[in-house]
């Protein structure tokens, strides 16, 4: 009878444990392997397929020093409340220690993800933008991030869009060099918090087919947002000596309601 019981709770435990599911990832810029461990890291490129692994089991994955160039992530599968989905770098104070993703690589959220982090990683030279989501996600927190001479840091949907993203922080993001503008949040959004983003930035050449509005866009229905010990500069147009002339340092549409800016400084604008 105990042997019987054994096996029934053997069987149990395997046909409850997620298929694929392992609690740490590791991502090298040479990596080759399936990730599930160092020594066996995968590449940047694979991180669709990681994800998709830890998609309602969450976990992290390491993304170790290094240049990743020409990549498009993707992040397909969402964590959960107990535990979310961290997408990491290593934690350092000296950014050349940082995984660095450079030259026009980016990453991208599927529709429907939730419960992901985003933490400790430097972008440089992104085309477009670094990291977008172009439908429905909730619950992301991107934080302790560098980025230098970027056309877009984040693109929460472009204006028009019938999107619905929810409950994004961005926290302790450092944005330098020339940019178009910094966030742009389209669709119907909402519960977006900043909290000690700086941007130090030279605005965009100005485009009267396509004007940059803003460091921080709203479009469409934004509301509920919170922007605390932030600072947002332009510190001149020295690209092509055309400044923005409808540039702010935070332009909202106006269908965005309910928005908190305390302790915050723009300038240059």
């Amino acid at each position: 009878m105990k042997r019987l019981l054994l096996i029934l709770f053997f069987l149990a435990v395997c046909v409850s444990a997620p298929r694929g599911a392992h609690a740490q990832y590791h991502i090298t810029a040479g990596g080759v392997g399936d990730g599930t461990s160092f020594a066996n890291a995968a590449s940047l490129n694979d991180l669709q397929r990681i994800t998709q692994l830890m998609d309602g089991v969450g976990g992290t994955v390491t993304i170790y020093p290094g240049r990743y160039t020409n990549v498009q992530a993707i992040v397909a599968g969402s964590g959960t409340a107990a535990t979310p989905l961290i997408i990491q770098g290593q934690a350092s104070n000296n950014p050349n220690l940082m995984a660095e993703l450079d030259a026009g690589s980016k990453i991208i959220f599927q529709p429907g993800i939730a419960r992901v982090q985003i933490t400790d990683l430097k972008f440089q030279n992104c085309t477009d933008f670094c990291i977008a989501t172009f439908n429905t996600v909730n619950n992301i927190t991107i934080k302790d991030i560098l980025a230098i001479n970027i056309e877009r840091f984040f693109e929460g949907g472009q204006p028009g869009n019938a999107i619905a993203n929810a409950d994004l922080l961005f926290n302790n993001i450092k944005i330098e060099g020339f940019t178009t503008s910094a966030f742009r949040f389209s669709g119907v959004s909402k519960n977006i918090t900043f909290d000690r983003v700086y941007v130090q930035a030279n605005a965009a050449d100005y485009n009267a087919a396509s004007p940059t509005y803003g460091a921080v866009e709203f479009h469409d229905t934004v509301s509920d947002v919170v922007i605390r010990l932030s600072t947002f500069v332009d510190t001149g147009n020295n690209v092509g000596g055309v400044r923005n002339p409808v540039t702010d340092g935070i332009w909202a549409g106006p269908n965005t309601n309910n928005i908190t800016i305390t302790d915050t400084f723009t300038a240059g604008f």
